[in-house]
């Protein structure tokens, strides 16, 4: 279920950039609100999510999670 409304991690230059401040970029589901990609991700990986942004484009729906410490992003 997780992979049906969170797709993929985002993972550019940019993105690399923000790894190192521990913010990472997912494409979520269009339809989930700020709430749901919150609990969602603080439910899978175990950390607490300290902010959340989120921008649309036409086809798709991405998000910006700011975590506590660093997740295990490469090992999962």
């Amino acid at each position: 279920m997780f992979f049906d409304l969170v797709k993929k991690p985002i993972i550019t230059e940019k993105t690399t950039r923000l790894m190192e401040q521990k913010q990472y970029v997912f494409d979520v589901d269009v339809k989930l609100n700020k709430y749901q990609i919150k609990k969602i991700l603080e439910n899978y990986y175990g950390i607490t999510v300290d902010s959340i942004r989120t921008y649309k484009k036409k086809k798709f729906k991405r998000a910006i999670l700011s975590f506590k410490e660093a997740i295990p992003i490469f090992e999962q």
